[in-house]
């Protein structure tokens, strides 16, 4: 499927093998409105009369014959409809009966609607004495009911501005009710109600020629008929259960994880988790419930407690087919391997400013060090501008994805929100693809016996009133306070290490920074190490020092001034290194290598910190 073909407008909800499709033509002058469909005008219209029977999704035909034509105007959508039926079959409401409606009688109702962008849905009934029905009670539409000894009809003009346009076309369909007979047929095919808009058949303002370049980028060469528009629509429409991003591991802590995924539409999901290899049944975790229904969402995400250390799980993502609820598998199952428990060995792997440098990506993703990692940790500016979640995925979960399928194994995401992923209309879009279960962007948790310090370091420039859209003042104070309470936690001081990761490094006193992480400079017991980016160059300043290491970057000595010491030692990598960091023991031993275009590798620089050292 090409990229184009790719978007909103193609994702299906139906359940019909094909959706029907009428380009309706735009007629000019004047015509006769109510005359029994006999006015010269009709003779232009679009017609269909594939009516089906109501249920279960068959094509069977009804056993009497419906009819439909339709036309639009500059300002209306003309529709008429005529029905097969005796007048001995023909059934009309209990004339001066309280609360008869338009369901008493022989009826006809059109929905029009879309499952999306925006989704709406909007229902007009017809009932046979001409009493009718308006789901939005605006009550601005005519209608002139007709009879025959043949049959009834009517002429309906609906205004256009009671109807939304998705790339020229509207979902629509057209139903029938004869009580007598008990029969009740639609033009596209439903399943369990009139109502349901994700099974209808779609209207198109445009030939089939233009809807077809506009929707799946496919000119044609000729002119397109309507079926072959219908077997073309096919080959590009996208189910919407469909994931197409992901699923990838993140937020990993001591006995949990958190799984997220993408589908093409909205649609209810879960996934089912085991022990890999094991016989127990599967266990159940559902993507997002409201108000005791199973929401539907594109974008999906689930935390799994309680697990065992150190061990391999497997799981398999479902979503429930739209009306019918059906459970549809998605894919194969995929495998993920829990933190190790105090006191083993593991190492993590680490990358920075990757701004959307997915070959980068790929590239450090398939190295022996990623590989053998318990998680790897993004420190933040994956992206040089937040242009909504396709940008998230395409530059930096995707590639991800990709390198774990082919390995067999999804290794956890630690995410760290940079100064860039605040700017944007999508910059809240990272809340949704790269979560916390806390909601904030500022967390801790344990890995083996080191605990870690997620931070924000928020925007590199300052809050003003010029910059209203930003309150990185407040969220920096939060951060602080959250700190200060942390460093007196039974669990920070019982740690073997305690590493911090802030995107934006505070270097000098006038860094915002390092007024938020004074806390861990005055702590009983300060950090071992903390890791930085954001500079695009290689930094390290070690412990109480007021100058950069002879590793450092020149033009970073050159740059920045005025370095701020602190009790720990602080790393910040270039966007040509990646970080391994291995814990053994009582010792923390830090490679920052440089990673080549070509994919060769290199020490660029190596530091070990041992548990304790004072």
């Amino acid at each position: 499927m090409n990229g184009t073909a790719e978007k909103t407008a193609n994702v299906s909800y139906s359940l019909n093998e094909f959706r029907k499709s009428l380009a309706v033509p735009l007629l000019d002058g004047e015509f006769a409105f109510g005359t029994g469909m006999t006015d010269p005008v009709w003779r232009c219209a679009v017609r269909a009369e594939d009516f089906v029977r109501f249920g279960s999704g068959t094509a069977g035909r009804p056993p009497k014959k419906s009819a439909m034509a339709l036309f639009r105007t500059g300002t209306d959508l003309v529709v008429g409809f005529f029905f097969t039926e005796p007048e001995a079959e023909r059934t009309r409401p209990p004339e001066n009966t309280p609360g008869a409606t338009v369901w008493h009688g022989d009826h006809a109702e059109l929905h029009f609607g879309s499952m999306g962008p925006d989704p709406w849905l909007l229902q007009l009934c017809i009932g046979i004495t001409g009493i009718r029905f308006d789901s939005s009670g605006a009550d601005i539409w005519q209608s002139a009911v007709f009879e025959t000894k043949e049959g009834w009809g009517a002429e309906v003009k609906i205004p256009l501005a009671m109807l939304l346009l998705t790339e020229g076309g509207m979902a629509f369909n057209l139903c029938r009710g004869s009580l007598k007979s008990g029969e009740f047929s639609c033009w596209s095919p439903l399943r369990k109600r009139f109502h349901e808009v994700e099974n209808f058949g779609e209207l198109l303002f445009a030939d089939y020629g233009t809807v077809s370049f506009l929707r799946g980028g496919v000119a044609a060469s000729s002119p397109l008929t309507r079926e072959a528009f219908e077997r073309l629509r096919n080959t590009w429409e996208i189910p919407a259960g469909r994931v197409i991003h992901g699923p990838y591991v993140s937020a990993p802590d001591a006995g949990s994880v958190c799984i997220s995924w993408e589908t093409a539409g909205r649609v209810p999901a879960y996934l089912e988790y085991r022990k890999k290899g094991s016989d127990e049944p599967p266990r159940r975790a559902d993507s997002s419930k409201r108000s005791g229904i199973l929401a539907s969402e594109c974008t999906h995400f689930v935390r799994l407690t309680g697990l065992a250390p150190e061990t391999e799980y497997e799981f398999t993502l479902f979503s429930l087919t739209p009306v019918t609820d059906a459970p549809v598998r998605s894919g194969e199952p995929h495998v993920f391997k829990t933190l190790p428990p105090p006191g083993k060995d593991f190492s993590f792997f680490c990358v920075t400013d990757l701004h959307s440098d997915a070959v980068f990506l790929s590239r450090a993703m398939e190295t022996v060090e990623a590989r053998e990692a318990a998680f790897h940790l993004l420190l933040g500016d994956n992206l040089s501008h937040a242009a909504g979640r396709e940008a998230l995925y395409r530059g930096v979960i995707d590639p991800i994805v990709e390198v774990n399928r082919s390995s067999g194994r999804d290794i956890p995401l630690v995410f760290v929100r940079g100064n860039h992923e605040q700017l944007g209309v999508f910059a809240t879009e990272f809340f949704r693809v790269m979560r916390h279960p806390s909601g904030r962007t500022w967390y801790a948790f344990s890995c083996g016996s080191v605990f870690f310090v997620i931070l924000d370091s928020g925007d590199d420039k300052s809050d003003s009133p010029e910059r209203p859209l930003f309150s990185n003042t407040e969220m920096l104070a939060e951060e602080r306070e959250f700190l200060a309470r942390l460093v007196r936690e039974s669990s920070w001081e019982k740690a073997l290490f305690r590493i911090v990761f802030i995107h934006i490094p505070p270097f000098t006193e006038e860094d915002v920074q390092s007024e938020v992480v004074r806390p861990l400079a005055f702590a009983g017991t300060p950090p071992d190490i903390m890791f930085s980016g954001h500079w695009h160059a290689y930094a390290r300043i070690d412990k109480n020092a007021a100058a950069f290491a002879d590793t450092t970057a020149q033009t970073l000595k050159d740059r920045v001034r005025g370095l701020l010491p602190m009790p720990f030692p602080r790393i910040a990598p270039g966007t040509d290194n990646v970080l391994s960091c291995r814990v053994s023991g009582n010792r923390l031993d830090v490679s920052v290598l440089r990673l080549a275009r070509n994919g060769e590798k290199s020490v660029a620089d190596t530091l070990t910190v041992f548990a304790g050292e004072k």
